[in-house]
Protein backbone atom coordinates (compact mmCIF):
# COMPACT_ATOMS: atom_id res chain seq x y z
CA UNK A 1 0.00 0.00 0.00
CA UNK A 2 2.68 2.21 0.79
CA UNK A 3 4.43 1.64 -2.23
CA UNK A 4 1.66 2.77 -4.44
CA UNK A 5 0.82 5.94 -2.49
CA UNK A 6 4.35 6.70 -3.26
CA UNK A 7 3.69 5.88 -6.72
CA UNK A 8 0.68 8.16 -7.42
CA UNK A 9 2.36 11.09 -5.37
CA UNK A 10 5.24 10.92 -7.42
CA UNK A 11 3.42 10.90 -10.61
CA UNK A 12 1.34 13.94 -9.32
CA UNK A 13 4.25 15.67 -8.43
CA UNK A 14 5.39 16.02 -11.86
CA UNK A 15 2.06 16.49 -13.57
CA UNK A 16 1.89 19.91 -10.79
CA UNK A 17 5.42 20.21 -11.76
CA UNK A 18 4.81 19.89 -15.62
CA UNK A 19 1.51 22.65 -15.54
CA UNK A 20 3.38 25.02 -13.53
CA UNK A 21 5.98 24.84 -16.27
CA UNK A 22 3.91 25.24 -19.19
CA UNK A 23 1.92 28.23 -17.62
CA UNK A 24 5.03 29.91 -16.67
CA UNK A 25 7.03 29.83 -19.67
CA UNK A 26 3.71 31.14 -21.87
CA UNK A 27 3.86 34.39 -18.73
CA UNK A 28 7.52 34.80 -19.65
CA UNK A 29 6.92 35.41 -23.31
CA UNK A 30 6.32 31.91 -25.00
CA UNK A 31 5.32 32.57 -28.27
CA UNK A 32 1.77 30.91 -28.40
CA UNK A 33 0.54 32.03 -31.84
CA UNK A 34 1.33 34.73 -34.64
CA UNK A 35 -0.71 36.29 -37.60
CA UNK A 36 1.33 38.53 -40.44
CA UNK A 37 -1.65 40.17 -41.76
CA UNK A 38 -1.95 41.75 -45.45
CA UNK A 39 -5.29 43.09 -46.33
CA UNK A 40 -4.23 44.91 -49.54
CA UNK A 41 -1.69 45.85 -51.50
CA UNK A 42 -1.28 49.14 -50.16
CA UNK A 43 -0.56 51.06 -46.92
CA UNK A 44 -2.07 48.56 -44.28
CA UNK A 45 -1.27 49.94 -41.03
CA UNK A 46 -2.20 48.59 -37.32
CA UNK A 47 -2.64 51.41 -34.44
CA UNK A 48 -3.98 49.64 -31.37
CA UNK A 49 -4.96 46.80 -29.26
CA UNK A 50 -8.29 45.54 -26.56
CA UNK A 51 -9.13 42.83 -24.49
CA UNK A 52 -12.18 41.34 -23.77
CA UNK A 53 -11.58 37.74 -23.11
CA UNK A 54 -11.84 35.52 -25.07
CA UNK A 55 -11.51 37.92 -27.77
CA UNK A 56 -8.75 40.38 -28.88
CA UNK A 57 -9.62 43.57 -30.67
CA UNK A 58 -7.27 44.83 -33.16
CA UNK A 59 -7.67 48.43 -34.65
CA UNK A 60 -6.31 50.76 -37.27
CA UNK A 61 -6.30 51.33 -41.36
CA UNK A 62 -6.22 49.21 -44.75
CA UNK A 63 -6.10 50.77 -47.89
CA UNK A 64 -8.79 51.38 -50.69
CA UNK A 65 -7.20 53.13 -53.94
CA UNK A 66 -5.59 56.22 -55.29
CA UNK A 67 -2.57 57.48 -53.11
CA UNK A 68 -4.49 58.68 -50.11
CA UNK A 69 -7.40 56.68 -49.68
CA UNK A 70 -7.63 54.21 -46.56
CA UNK A 71 -10.39 53.74 -44.44
CA UNK A 72 -11.33 52.26 -40.68
CA UNK A 73 -10.47 48.96 -39.82
CA UNK A 74 -11.10 46.53 -37.39
CA UNK A 75 -10.30 42.85 -36.35
CA UNK A 76 -12.26 40.91 -33.90
CA UNK A 77 -9.97 37.85 -33.06
CA UNK A 78 -9.68 34.48 -30.42
CA UNK A 79 -7.18 35.12 -27.78
CA UNK A 80 -6.25 31.21 -27.77
CA UNK A 81 -5.57 30.72 -31.54
CA UNK A 82 -5.87 34.39 -33.57
CA UNK A 83 -8.41 33.40 -35.51
CA UNK A 84 -11.51 35.73 -36.71
CA UNK A 85 -14.74 35.33 -34.90
CA UNK A 86 -16.83 35.35 -38.37
CA UNK A 87 -19.49 36.46 -36.04
CA UNK A 88 -18.54 40.08 -35.79
CA UNK A 89 -19.20 42.55 -38.47
CA UNK A 90 -18.22 41.46 -42.18
CA UNK A 91 -16.76 38.04 -41.46
CA UNK A 92 -14.75 39.15 -38.51
CA UNK A 93 -13.75 42.53 -40.36
CA UNK A 94 -15.70 45.91 -39.31
CA UNK A 95 -14.66 48.43 -42.36
CA UNK A 96 -15.87 51.96 -42.57
CA UNK A 97 -14.76 54.31 -45.14
CA UNK A 98 -16.49 58.22 -44.54
CA UNK A 99 -14.22 60.30 -46.82
CA UNK A 100 -12.41 59.34 -49.82
CA UNK A 101 -9.52 60.56 -48.18
CA UNK A 102 -7.32 59.50 -45.00
CA UNK A 103 -9.30 57.70 -42.28
CA UNK A 104 -8.33 55.42 -39.77
CA UNK A 105 -8.15 54.30 -35.97
CA UNK A 106 -5.45 55.40 -33.41
CA UNK A 107 -7.25 53.68 -30.60
CA UNK A 108 -9.86 51.01 -29.47
CA UNK A 109 -11.42 50.63 -25.66
CA UNK A 110 -13.65 48.17 -24.31
CA UNK A 111 -16.83 48.70 -22.13
CA UNK A 112 -19.21 46.46 -20.82
CA UNK A 113 -18.26 44.26 -24.16
CA UNK A 114 -19.10 47.28 -26.14
CA UNK A 115 -16.00 49.10 -28.32
CA UNK A 116 -15.33 52.53 -28.13
CA UNK A 117 -12.67 54.04 -30.95
CA UNK A 118 -11.23 57.37 -31.94
CA UNK A 119 -9.05 58.25 -34.85
CA UNK A 120 -9.35 60.42 -37.78
CA UNK A 121 -11.54 60.58 -41.20
CA UNK A 122 -10.92 63.94 -43.65
CA UNK A 123 -14.13 64.09 -45.00
CA UNK A 124 -14.39 67.45 -45.67
CA UNK A 125 -11.80 66.60 -47.80
CA UNK A 126 -8.90 69.65 -46.69
CA UNK A 127 -8.05 68.86 -43.35
CA UNK A 128 -7.94 65.65 -40.65
CA UNK A 129 -10.84 65.66 -38.16
CA UNK A 130 -12.01 63.30 -34.78
CA UNK A 131 -13.71 60.29 -35.49
CA UNK A 132 -15.12 58.43 -32.68
CA UNK A 133 -17.72 55.93 -32.28
CA UNK A 134 -19.15 53.15 -30.42
CA UNK A 135 -19.89 49.69 -31.49
CA UNK A 136 -21.56 46.80 -29.97
CA UNK A 137 -20.11 43.45 -29.42
CA UNK A 138 -20.82 41.96 -32.98
CA UNK A 139 -19.92 44.43 -34.88
CA UNK A 140 -22.96 47.12 -35.42
CA UNK A 141 -22.50 50.52 -35.37
CA UNK A 142 -24.49 52.40 -32.18
CA UNK A 143 -23.10 55.60 -32.83
CA UNK A 144 -20.29 58.15 -34.92
CA UNK A 145 -19.37 61.52 -33.99
CA UNK A 146 -16.95 63.64 -36.03
CA UNK A 147 -15.12 66.81 -35.36
CA UNK A 148 -13.40 69.01 -37.49
CA UNK A 149 -11.97 71.76 -35.55
CA UNK A 150 -8.77 72.41 -37.93
CA UNK A 151 -6.33 70.14 -38.72
CA UNK A 152 -6.71 67.66 -36.25
CA UNK A 153 -6.81 63.49 -34.49
CA UNK A 154 -7.91 61.79 -31.72
CA UNK A 155 -5.24 59.34 -30.44
CA UNK A 156 -6.48 57.84 -27.20
CA UNK A 157 -9.77 56.72 -25.54
CA UNK A 158 -10.88 55.33 -22.58
CA UNK A 159 -14.43 54.62 -21.27
CA UNK A 160 -16.18 53.47 -17.86
CA UNK A 161 -19.69 53.72 -16.34
CA UNK A 162 -19.36 57.78 -16.33
CA UNK A 163 -18.76 58.47 -19.86
CA UNK A 164 -16.27 58.28 -23.00
CA UNK A 165 -12.83 60.33 -22.59
CA UNK A 166 -11.01 60.69 -25.69
CA UNK A 167 -7.70 62.83 -25.94
CA UNK A 168 -5.96 64.16 -28.90
CA UNK A 169 -5.00 67.64 -30.90
CA UNK A 170 -7.11 69.93 -32.34
CA UNK A 171 -6.75 72.56 -33.97
CA UNK A 172 -2.79 72.36 -33.24
CA UNK A 173 -3.99 71.89 -29.03
CA UNK A 174 -4.03 69.43 -26.41
CA UNK A 175 -7.75 68.68 -26.28
CA UNK A 176 -9.37 66.60 -24.16
CA UNK A 177 -13.16 65.49 -24.97
CA UNK A 178 -15.46 63.64 -22.64
CA UNK A 179 -18.53 62.06 -23.80
CA UNK A 180 -22.02 60.80 -23.08
CA UNK A 181 -22.47 57.07 -23.28
CA UNK A 182 -25.86 56.22 -25.06
CA UNK A 183 -25.19 58.49 -27.64
CA UNK A 184 -21.78 60.17 -27.72
CA UNK A 185 -23.03 63.61 -26.78
CA UNK A 186 -20.69 66.01 -25.40
CA UNK A 187 -21.10 66.18 -21.55
CA UNK A 188 -22.42 69.31 -20.48
CA UNK A 189 -24.61 69.93 -17.53
CA UNK A 190 -27.72 69.26 -18.96
CA UNK A 191 -26.28 65.69 -20.64
CA UNK A 192 -24.00 64.40 -18.01
CA UNK A 193 -24.96 65.98 -14.44
CA UNK A 194 -21.85 67.84 -14.33
CA UNK A 195 -20.25 69.76 -17.05
CA UNK A 196 -17.33 68.59 -18.27
CA UNK A 197 -14.93 71.80 -19.05
CA UNK A 198 -16.48 73.96 -21.48
CA UNK A 199 -19.35 72.38 -23.19
CA UNK A 200 -17.43 68.84 -22.74
CA UNK A 201 -14.02 69.70 -23.76
CA UNK A 202 -10.92 70.81 -21.82
CA UNK A 203 -7.07 71.90 -23.27
CA UNK A 204 -4.40 72.26 -22.18
CA UNK A 205 -0.51 73.08 -21.96
CA UNK A 206 0.77 70.08 -24.11
CA UNK A 207 0.86 69.80 -28.05
CA UNK A 208 -0.24 66.37 -28.39
CA UNK A 209 -1.80 63.97 -25.72
CA UNK A 210 -0.78 60.29 -26.79
CA UNK A 211 -2.51 58.46 -24.15
CA UNK A 212 -5.53 58.14 -21.04
CA UNK A 213 -6.36 56.14 -18.32
CA UNK A 214 -8.78 56.30 -15.74
CA UNK A 215 -9.98 55.61 -12.18
CA UNK A 216 -12.20 55.91 -10.13
CA UNK A 217 -12.52 60.00 -9.77
CA UNK A 218 -9.84 61.11 -12.17
CA UNK A 219 -8.51 61.05 -16.07
CA UNK A 220 -4.80 60.57 -16.54
CA UNK A 221 -3.71 62.20 -19.73
CA UNK A 222 -0.17 61.72 -21.16
CA UNK A 223 1.36 63.39 -24.10
CA UNK A 224 4.55 65.72 -24.98
CA UNK A 225 4.76 69.40 -24.77
CA UNK A 226 7.46 72.22 -26.28
CA UNK A 227 7.44 75.33 -23.08
CA UNK A 228 11.02 74.90 -22.81
CA UNK A 229 11.53 75.19 -26.30
CA UNK A 230 12.37 71.35 -27.02
CA UNK A 231 10.35 68.63 -26.66
CA UNK A 232 9.21 67.06 -23.01
CA UNK A 233 6.84 64.75 -20.89
CA UNK A 234 3.70 65.62 -20.48
CA UNK A 235 1.25 64.22 -17.64
CA UNK A 236 -1.80 65.41 -16.78
CA UNK A 237 -4.39 64.31 -14.15
CA UNK A 238 -7.85 65.64 -14.37
CA UNK A 239 -10.97 65.48 -12.11
CA UNK A 240 -12.98 62.87 -14.32
CA UNK A 241 -16.34 64.82 -13.28
CA UNK A 242 -15.47 68.48 -14.21
CA UNK A 243 -12.04 67.86 -16.11
CA UNK A 244 -10.19 70.47 -13.80
CA UNK A 245 -6.98 70.21 -13.25
CA UNK A 246 -6.47 68.50 -9.57
CA UNK A 247 -3.31 69.22 -7.89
Amino acid sequence: MKYRVCIKSFFAFFAVLFFVSFVYVQAVGFRVWEKVIDPTSGDDDLKAVALDFPYVYLAGSDFINGPNNTEIRIEKRYVTNGELDRTFASSGVYQYNPSAYRDGLNAIAVWNNDLYIAGYDQTPGAQMGWRVERLDSVGNRIWSKADYSGSSQAYAIAANASGVYISGKGNGIWVVHKRRLSDGAYCTAANCGTQFGSGGAVSGAGVEPRGIALDGSAAYIVGYGTAPGNQEWLIEKRDAASGALVA
